[in-house]
């Protein structure tokens, strides 16, 4: 009985930690462009699983492609996609959320 236990809370932690997002290292309630969040560092992970999430896995395996996301700083400070940026995304400055430039 306690090994078949052991193995349902094993089971179940390892389910709780898949759906778990990466966090990263950001504020939350911000938004950010790549370049930004590379030069905090100790983002890529949290970027990468953000990308995914938004839907575009072949993106998420091209860094290179990912200044064309706006991320935002979850409450857990894991990462999501806001949008993807049509022309490119700005750094607005310190203490202020990122935007894209998206001209009609």
């Amino acid at each position: 009985m306690k090994f078949t236990a052991t193995i349902g809370a094993l089971m179940f932690s390892l389910l709780a930690s898949v759906s778990a997002a990466v966090t990263g290292n950001c504020t939350p309630g911000m938004n950010y462009c790549q370049v930004v969040l590379d030069n905090v560092g100790g983002n890529q992970d949290a970027m990468h699983d953000a990308i995914i999430r938004w839907g575009s896995p072949e993106s998420a395996r091209y860094p290179g492609l990912w200044g064309k996301y706006l991320f935002h700083c979850n409450a857990d400070k894991s990462l999501s996609v806001v949008e993807e940026c049509h022309v490119i995304c700005i750094n607005s400055g310190a203490g202020k959320s990122d935007v894209c430039d998206n001209p009609v």
